[in-house]
């Protein structure tokens, strides 16, 4: 064996054991073009950001090849989770890797990753950091046009003082009823994006989201949780809904949420909730309604409004005792703070684009429409929850499948969460 093949040899067997440290990885991502966040089975044959970021690992040597095919064998974990199309403009995972200098393992991953994959920084954590447990709350933002707040159209049914004649109550399936709601002309997207709100319809909008601040029962807002499922309450800190800002002749408001957590779609049935009830003037007394023990159907909005804006850490950062006494540093996304807001804003102006080509929300509103008669229940202008033989309905319209209904937004598959549920 000649001397090189043995220096060789040693480096590899070196490159190999060169211990492993915990780290927490601060990262985002625009998420338009990927199957969300988390990695998926491999007979999904989808792309996600883990896969992306899990083989840049790979390639800059941080992750050795065998452990390079599943995040599992890492102690991955995330602070959030986010569903096709959902970006994120500070999202946290922390993993075991092999890392010397982690400024210069940012720049090597960035070299190696797509542009809409962005690492901020890698910050060494005690042995115990998990990501889903240490972050105390969670901040997100949601943008949509305000067209959607514009009256439906005569054909919709959301109630006795519709235009459209009372479905017969008979034995035929529910969810084979559809209204004759056309999606959107060029006319129609014309006049959708001439479209402004009244200070009326903008100040209900915020009143409605507001009023999910604090502590509630959420079950409504989620899929698979009943009312005495403990898991199904949870805590909005604060909701905010910013002046309308006008980009490219269309009118945009952007929904800031912070909450301890949120549950599988979430953010998205709040959103479809207020809207729609703005565009069927369903006053906000039905909100207490949505949050009691009565079952509701609730629509879920575009994905691709969804931002996941950042995970915090307080609780770590200022009272972390093992944290403290390893001299590690607190998570801190601030050192790339310029450079993410230029992100933030790249991910914003993506949303809207995507809007400008393919009108998600105007063809979202319509196709609710075309299944109005399921939420007239609760989407009426006398602000309560009607039974549904006042309606016409069929009794069995609890029986529908809601999927069929919202997910015309962005293409969801169903298959991942948009909002990470702390308690699972």
């Amino acid at each position: 064996m000649s001397l090189e093949a043995s220096e060789s040899e040693t480096t590899e067997v070196r490159t190999l054991k060169r211990p492993k440290r915990k780290v927490a990885i601060l990262f985002g991502y625009d998420g338009k073009d990927f199957a969300g966040l988390q990695q998926q089975p491999k007979s999904q044959s989808v792309t996600t950001i883990e896969d992306l970021l899990l083989g840049a690992l790979v390639e800059v040597g941080a992750i050795s090849v065998d452990n390079g095919t599943n995040v599992e064998k890492n102690s991955w974990t995330r602070s959030g989770r986010t569903d096709r199309g959902v970006s994120a403009a500070r999202q946290l995972i922390s993993c075991k890797i092999m890392l010397e200098d982690p400024r210069a393992m940012v720049q090597k991953l960035n070299a190696v990753l797509p542009s809409d994959i962005r690492v901020w920084d890698i910050i060494p954590t005690p042995k115990n950091f998990n990501a889903r447990r240490t972050c105390d709350s969670r901040k997100y933002e949601y943008a949509l046009p305000t067209y959607v707040f514009r009256d439906p159209p005569p054909a919709a049914y959301y109630g006795p003082n519709s235009e459209a004649p009372p479905l017969p109550v008979s034995d035929e399936d529910i969810t084979m009823i559809q209204l004759p709601i056309s999606q959107p002309t060029l006319e129609d997207i014309d006049c959708d994006r001439r479209f402004r709100a009244t200070a009326e319809q903008i100040a209900t909008f915020r009143a409605i989201m507001t009023s999910f601040q604090g502590v509630h029962n959420f079950h409504n807002f989620t899929l698979g949780r009943s009312f005495k499922d403990k898991a199904s309450v949870r805590r909005m800190i604060q909701i905010q809904v910013l002046d309308p800002e006008v980009h490219d002749g269309v009118e945009w408001l952007r929904v800031r949420l912070h909450g301890q957590s949120f549950m599988l779609h979430q953010i998205r049935k709040m959103i479809g909730l207020a809207s729609l009830m703005v565009r069927t003037q369903t006053p906000i007394s039905i909100i207490p309604e949505t949050l009691t023990s009565v079952k509701l159907n609730i629509p879920k909005a575009p994905g691709t409004g969804l931002l996941m804006d950042e995970p915090l850490f307080q609780s770590y950062n200022t009272a972390d005792k093992r944290r403290i006494e390893s001299g590690k540093d607190p998570i801190d996304f601030s050192l790339a703070a310029e450079d993410i807001e230029k992100f933030k804003q790249h991910i914003l102006a993506g949303i809207r684009q995507d809007e400008m080509v393919n009108h998600r929300f105007g063809r979202w509103a319509r196709f609710i429409d075309s299944y109005s008669f399921t939420f007239a229940t609760y989407l009426n202008r006398d602000g309560i929850v009607r039974p549904c033989y006042i309606l016409g309905l069929p009794l069995r319209d609890s029986s529908v499948d809601i999927k069929d209904v919202v997910d015309v937004g962005n293409g969801d598959d169903g298959q991942q969460c948009d909002e990470q549920d702390q308690n699972d």
